[in-house]
């Protein structure tokens, strides 16, 4: 025990020890007398009675015998101790006893000690004060394990009263100063001491959320999402198994933020609140590493020329090397604060088609892709209403098929500004120009004005970086002017050469910079002097490096977007040390802590020593493998991880890809088809087809030209097939999908291949489903369950990827039945889907087999179910990212709360989906979000908001053609107006939506329309009309139990009859309404049907009967008084109830009139219009005799 020399040393933190003069000491003869030194030790501060003592640790004894034990237990200490130490320390009177604290040394002290003196320190702020951290891992390492650890007295409840509220206090002052010192660390960026301190804080407390909060948010700074992702269902695995408990607000905002890339980096660290940021970050610019020189009338330019309204697209225009990147970067930065949406830096060097510039574009905005819709299309739609700035870097090459792209941002996007930096002009009308030279340089010789020399000021920047000092002599910065002046300033080879003035002086240098240029002027008559000179800084540049420096840099030339040093050395054989030698040189960037890149025209250059090489083997076999390895990680909890480390390096892949198809490497394409075509289905990159069909083609074309092998080519080719169908059909591309089917189950037929044709007919049958063509669809996926069934009972080892294809089958013929409303089968398909996910860990197909029993439970009204499922599916999508479903379940939760009257929630849900769907240019989904907006809102009452949200709604339903959504939409805006009183619109806008309806087959929806109708009837007290569209609504769904609408058909139905005086059948239906609701979880329903039978029993003259109806709707009224609209007459409830009450003459009644009248009238006010409030108040009968009852009452 790490303890100074002390007369009496005592550890009670952890297992309990004791030290006399260095002399650890165990010659106490009962726990009794442990227990009295640890409460005096601990207790120091003042004497304690004898009394006290003595019932603290015998309270069951008589007073007497009690003292007696004090007394004995007092001289056994003494011996123990010694009697010089005892006399030292304790002072015993006939009254008191107190240890001396001058002679003692106590764990419990030091540590509380630590705590305090870090409280009471005066500091700017504690996190960063290196005193208080100091000080306090001295304390908490003393902090050996809980206080008094494993020691009890089970005779002496006060004493364990004592050791439990120690022990409680003791363990949340380490944990808080655990928790202050890797605040420290964090602050400081040291991940190392961050991940310790936080990781003794979760080793104290496994349930402490700060301290996983704190792991998460460090292993997402770090880079590692997916460990941050597996911290967090950790903190929630050991919160559901020790407390049965969901982590807490703060811990899901945090997942959330990470899941979805809204956690800033840099942002608080712990122990200050709020813990994260979740608001995105305002720019991605690249970290600069040296300070910015010159330029301050270039930046000034480029931002006045940006801020002209006239401006929508300014070009960097110059060579390679001359500071194009490095302007624009500083610029952005600068001018940041004009743009509300922030600035966004878009690296295009790695690109090598221009079709690849949209996604580029989106995926450094953090947009996901909606592969339903064009890329092309869904950037301009997403940028629409922004007021950012797009900095494209390096666009020259992309100039065939790229501009078009800029065109449709400028047109589309007016508020968005874009600066590109290029070696070659647009030529566009829209562009205006910008071309920049070299740095500043001085004229002739003269050395005394040399700081006026921007370029010389660079110079001196980087060999301060590797020198200790600075050029001194007037020799040293003539050589340095000269140099500059023979790279006319231009930054890169200003750098370059810095860089190698370390090996040579600068005189030197500049001579044979001169010899370079002498003869590069005579073999590359055809470059530009400017090029020449940065060849000439290059080509000197390279004579300096050895041998093996020269073959790893032209090797690493081979990469696009960077590499790490696994890749580097991979494919290369370059070491770490050997990378930071050549960035020391300055012909590599080190960009993070595991990540290099090229400049790209020192990557030109040195490819063109690269030369016919085994590299591209070697770059292509690398990261094929690499995809391939991160298959099974694809489908698991660590997906979102695996597709970060697969997109950090997608320039890479897609070269190897590339390389391996023209070299027919079929091997290696087949070893990483799988992950590579889970990849692209995942980020729904559009560019998964076209590399899919390329290798299609030559694929087939070995299969014609070859005969050896044949079998196993025609099965990758079946794979290939099979892969494209489900890319395509994923794209809304139903023909080529369909075709590519087709060709998969042909080639599998050839080869025999159950798994293979199984696929090939699941893929058919799915694009059979897309165009409602239901019985060819159904034989496909019998039949292609029957094939994968036979494929593995011809196994003894079920094989992983035959049961994923029966999974995705199964999952197809549970959404199959349940649009037949076959609820049953479809429940016992997904059920045996989930059961495949759990063996096979495919989290994907266990999200989807979630969500679908959600939808199957939320169908049936069981709503409890149907949220816990999507709850959980929303849960497993954050862990993946996947972003569209979570929107999908936002929707689906959104629509639970709607259905059990919490509109509020609902309302909630369903803005967060519109905010994702619009961040995707996700048109359809828009449409979806706004017309359930609209619903929640009519819900709330909220009538103007509703029907502007359902305008919207139908406007991008006609815009997008999408009649079965039209037909919804002008449903929903019947039932709005209808309720402001305006019934012949409504009836028009009902009968549009029935023809709609009917011809897009949706028999559900029309069940709807003829419910509205039914209710516009009993409005107009058509009472013979109402029963005719109840009843043919009825007819419709034949009995089956499709959601609410049968129980309001039926409630509609009993409105009628009682309309018609015919109550014996009216009260028939309306029992069979409750039947339906009851179990359903929504009480509110279930009002209806009771006011309705209130009212009959109103009308036969029993008060008594007809308070037994509304006994319920008092009971769960309160919970419901902002939520009945849902009812569809929430007014006739409380007007039914008031009267119900009033004749019974209950003292209740002007209460429930008073509330009834006060929700009417806040609806009322919401209507600005006097013409349509007036109607709203008047043309609705149960409104009008509200407020007709109210005054009444109020007179």
């Amino acid at each position: 025990m790490p303890f100074a020399m002390s007369q009496l040393a005592v550890q009670l933190l952890g297992t309990f020890v004791t030290v006399v003069d260095g002399v650890p000491t165990a010659r106490f003869r009962s726990d009794k007398i442990r227990a009295l030194l640890a409460y005096l030790a601990v207790e120091a501060d003042r004497p304690h009675r004898r009394e006290m003592l003595a019932n603290l640790l015998w309270s069951d004894w008589s007073r007497r015998d009690s003292l007696r034990n004090l007394r004995k237990s007092l001289h056994r200490l003494r011996q123990a101790l010694g009697e010089e130490t005892a006399d030292s320390l304790l002072t015993i009177s006939q009254q008191s006893v107190q240890i001396n604290a001058a002679h003692l040394q106590l764990d419990v002290h030091q540590l509380q000690q630590a705590v305090a003196d870090t409280a009471n320190h005066q500091h700017e702020e504690a996190v960063s004060c290196l005193a208080c951290r100091q000080k306090l891992e001295t304390g908490v390492a003393l902090y050996q394990g809980e206080f008094l650890l494993g020691f009890s007295l089970d005779d002496a409840p006060e004493f364990s009263d004592w050791v439990v509220l120690k022990r409680e206090m003791l363990h949340r002052q380490a944990l808080t100063a655990l928790q202050q010192i890797a605040a420290h660390y964090e602050q400081a960026q040291d991940f190392k001491q961050v991940q310790y301190f936080a990781a003794q804080q979760v080793a104290l407390e496994p349930w402490h959320e700060a301290a996983h909060r704190q792991l998460m948010r460090i292993y997402h700074a770090a880079g590692q999402r997916g460990q941050a992702l597996a911290q967090y269902e950790t903190c929630r695995r050991i919160l559901a198994e020790e407390l049965g408990a969901e982590p807490s607000p703060p811990t899901e905002a945090l997942f959330r933020s990470i899941t979805e890339d809204r956690l800033q980096p840099g942002g608080p660290v712990i122990g200050q609140e709020p813990e994260i940021v979740v608001k995105r970050p305002q720019h991605n610019l690249p970290r600069q590493f040296t300070t910015f020189v010159g330029r301050s009338q270039e930046i000034a330019d480029i931002l006045s020329r940006l801020q002209n309204p006239a401006c929508g697209l300014l070009t960097i225009l110059g060579p390679g090397g001359v500071g194009k990147t490095r302007l624009a970067i500083e610029a952005a930065q600068q001018g940041s604060q004009h743009y509300p949406d922030g600035v966004w830096f878009v690296p295009l060097a790695p690109l090598s088609a221009a079709d690849d510039i949209a996604v580029t574009i989106l995926a450094s905005l953090g947009v996901p892709l909606n592969s339903q819709v064009d890329v092309q299309e869904q950037l301009p739609n997403y940028l629409q209403a922004k007021e950012l700035l797009l900095v494209l870097d390096n666009f020259e090459h992309l100039l065939d098929g790229g501009l078009s792209l800029l065109m449709a941002i400028l047109q589309q996007a007016q508020t968005v500004k874009i600066l590109v930096t290029s070696r070659i002009a647009l030529n566009l009308h829209a562009e205006w120009l910008y071309e920049i030279d070299g740095l500043t340089v001085l004229e002739g010789t003269e050395t005394q004005d040399i700081e006026r020399s921007t370029a010389v000021q660079l110079f001196h920047q980087r060999v301060q970086q590797i020198q200790k000092s600075a050029p001194q002599t007037e020799g040293e910065n003539a050589a340095i002017v000269r140099i500059c002046q023979l790279v006319e300033g231009m930054p890169l080879a200003v750098e370059l050469a810095a860089s190698q003035t370390h090996q040579t002086s600068y005189a030197e240098f500049a001579e044979r910079l001169v010899q370079n240029m002498d003869v590069l002027s005579t073999t590359m008559q055809d470059l530009p002097e400017r090029q020449r000179s940065l060849r000439a800084v290059f080509d000197y540049s390279w004579q300096l490096l050895n041998s093996q420096e020269r073959s790893v840099l032209s090797q690493l030339a081979i990469f696009r977007g960077g590499f790490t040093i696994a890749a580097a050395d991979a494919v290369a054989g370059a070491s770490l040390p050997l990378l930071e030698q050549l960035r020391d040189k300055s012909l590599l960037r080190q960009n993070q802590a595991d990540r290099f890149d090229m400049h790209e025209v020192l990557r030109h250059y040195a490819g063109e020593r690269l030369g016919e090489t085994a590299v591209q083997n070697k770059h292509s076999s690398y990261y094929l493998s690499l995809v391939a390895e991160r298959e099974m990680r694809l489908l698991s909890a660590e997906s979102l991880a695996a597709l970060d480390e697969i997109k950090n390096d997608i320039a890479n892949v897609r070269l190897a890809w590339d390389f391996a198809v023209n070299a027919h490497r079929l091997d290696d394409i087949a070893q990483a088809l799988n992950a590579f075509a889970t990849f692209y289905r995942l980020l729904g990159l559009p560019e998964g087809t076209a590399f899919l069909q390329k290798v299609i083609a030559i694929v087939s074309d070995d299969l014609a030209n070859h005969h050896e092998n044949f079998s196993e080519i025609q099965y990758l080719l079946a794979r290939l097939q099979a892969e494209l169908s489900d890319l395509l059909i994923k794209q809304g591309r139903v023909e080529a999908s369909a075709a590519a089917a087709q060709e998969t189950i042909a080639l599998a037929r050839q080869i025999d291949s159950n798994g293979q044709e199984a696929e090939g007919e699941l893929q058919w049958g799915i694009c059979q489903m897309h165009l409602g063509k239901m019985i060819e669809a159904y034989d496909a996926f019998d039949k292609a369950l029957g094939l994968v069934q036979v494929a593995l009972n011809q196994q003894a080892m079920p094989d992983t990827s035959l049961l994923t294809i029966k999974a995705d089958i199964l999952s197809q013929l549970s959404d199959w039945q349940r649009k037949q409303n076959e609820l049953k089968l479809s429940q016992d398909c997904t059920r045996q889907m989930l059961a495949i996910a759990q063996e096979t860990g495919n989290i994907h197909t266990q999200i989807g087999g979630l969500q679908r029993l959600g939808m199957i439970h939320y169908r049936q009204g069981d709503y409890a179910q149907a949220k816990a499922h999507y709850e959980q599916a929303l849960k497993l999508s954050r862990i993946t990212g996947n972003q569209r479903m979570i929107a999908l379940l936002f929707n689906d939760l959104g629509l639970v709360a709607s259905d059990q009257g919490d509109n509020k929630t609902a309302r909630t849900y369903f803005e967060e989906k519109l905010a994702m769907n619009q961040l995707f240019g996700n048109r359809a989904g828009e449409g979806i979000s706004f017309a359930n907006l609209g619903l929640a809102c009519i819900r709330l009452g909220d009538y103007p908001a509703a029907l502007s949200y359902y305008e919207q709604s139908l406007a991008i339903y006609r815009q997008t053609g999408d009649r079965y959504g039209e037909g919804i939409c002008l449903g929903n805006i019947g039932v709005g107006v209808m309720r402001l009183g305006d019934f012949d619109r409504a009836e028009s806008l009902f009968n549009e939506s029935l023809q709609l309806r009917r011809e897009v087959g949706n028999q559900v929806g029309e069940a709807f329309t003829l419910f509205y109708l039914s209710w516009l009837n009993l409005h107009r007290q058509a009472y013979a009309a109402a029963v005719a569209t109840s009843q043919e609504g009825l007819e419709l769904i034949n009995g089956r139990r499709v959601r609410d609408i049968d129980g309001h058909l039926h409630t509609t139905l009993g409105h009628a009859y009682a309309g018609l005086g015919q109550y014996d059948a009216a009260t028939a239906v309306y029992e069979q309404a409750l039947t339906l609701w009851q179990g359903s979880g929504q009480h509110h329903l279930m009002f209806t049907p009771q006011a309705g039978l209130a009212r009959i029993a109103l009308a036969q003259n029993e008060p008594e009967r007809a308070m037994a109806c509304i006994a319920e709707i008092l009971h769960h009224l309160p919970g419901y008084t902002d939520n009945l609209e849902s009812t569809f007459e929430p007014f006739d409830i409380w007007l039914t109830c008031y009267r119900v009450l009033a004749a019974s003459k209950d003292p209740r009644a002007n209460d429930i009139l008073a509330t009834a009248h006060q929700q009417l009238q806040e609806r009322a006010a919401r209507l600005k219009d006097d013409a349509l409030r007036k109607s709203f108040l008047e043309s609705i009968k149960t409104h009008a005799q509200v407020v007709a009852a109210f005054n009444k009452i109020t007179l």
